[in-house]
């Protein structure tokens, strides 16, 4: 799966993506319940975070799936640094090493990967 090692998690989509992810549902996350979140489409960066710091802690980590401005702006707060330009189909992984998901504010994330289907075509790691 793709939240190896993980397992508890919550998976979280905004309304209009929901449809192209229901279908992977078997197959990537078969024991899993999804949440359709309107805040991942319409929200701030900020009421995203106070999102995901609500999660009950019961669920070790969260998965999200939603558009720009948003994600490259909560990447930048999570983890205290703009090194990162969301490019289309991009995929952040964050580390947070709170007890609890109300801990979770901004600069408290490590970045562990970040990935997108252009830095494999062009190994530099351009973003254009």
């Amino acid at each position: 799966t793709p939240l190896r090692g993980s397992e508890k998690f919550v998976i979280k989509f905004p309304h209009p993506v929901l449809h192209s992810f229901i279908g992977m549902k078997p197959l990537w996350f078969p024991n899993q319940d999804i949440v359709i979140e309107k805040t991942l489409y319409e929200g701030s960066p900020s009421e995203v975070l106070d999102l995901i710091s609500f999660t009950d802690d019961v669920f070790e980590s969260v998965a999200l799936f939603f558009h720009n401005p948003t994600i490259t702006f909560l990447n930048h707060m999570l983890t205290g640094s703009a090194a990162f330009e969301f490019p289309t189909c991009a995929m952040s992984n964050l580390q947070f090493e709170g007890k609890s998901w109300g801990e979770l504010e901004v600069s408290t994330c490590s970045q562990i990967d970040f990935d997108y289907p252009k830095k494999r075509a062009n190994p530099k790691g351009s973003c254009g």
